[in-house]
């Protein structure tokens, strides 16, 4: 990855997370294009979560409603602005606000920005590890689709809220079936 940032691009670096669009991307072994990438390694970076910084936590408090504003303004009143709030993520989920899950760190870079709660996913496959049977193999529906369970990095995000899916608009009609 090294040699791609040198060629430039876009880079996410979050609470959670770090993507790298380069400028000149690379190919994988069966020659197509690598749009993104990311450092792998254990959990294989299914989750990207945004930095927030106390004046986008605004942001996003006074969309949910007048006491989550005042509360946050409260719990950050001694914070410059500009400043990172490390503990946004945490104040956040120990609410039922609801959130967003999207493909893609630049859309949830760009939802929190907007003043909504967004984290992205590697794509739409990202939410789920494959269910895999006591030899290994991935086991299938009676559709012979992949089973799947929840990732664990994700659980934290689903107790007891609403989630809205800002997935990509995709034409392949077995992708939109799946999904």
């Amino acid at each position: 990855m090294a040699n791609t940032l040198r060629s430039g691009g876009w880079i996410f670096d979050g609470y959670k997370g770090i993507s790298v669009k380069p400028n000149s991307p690379g190919k994988n072994a069966e020659g197509k294009i690598i749009k993104y990438e990311s450092p792998r390694g254990a959990g294989n970076q299914q989750i990207f979560i945004p930095r927030v910084s106390v004046r986008v936590g605004h942001k996003i408090a006074s969309k949910l409603g007048q006491d989550a504003a005042d509360e946050y303004f409260k719990r950050t009143a001694l914070l410059a602005p500009e400043s990172e709030d490390t503990g946004f993520w945490e104040w956040f989920l120990s609410k039922d606000y609801s959130i967003i899950f999207t493909e893609g760190t630049k859309k949830a870079a760009a939802l929190v920005s907007a003043g909504y709660a967004a984290i992205a996913l590697n794509g739409v496959w990202g939410w789920g590890n494959n269910v895999k049977d006591m030899f290994g193999e991935i086991e299938k529906d009676e559709r012979g689709a992949k089973i799947k369970t929840l990732h664990p990095d994700l659980e934290m995000f689903f107790d007891g809220r609403e989630i809205v899916l800002a997935f990509d608009r995709d034409d392949n009609p077995i992708t939109i079936r799946t999904v």
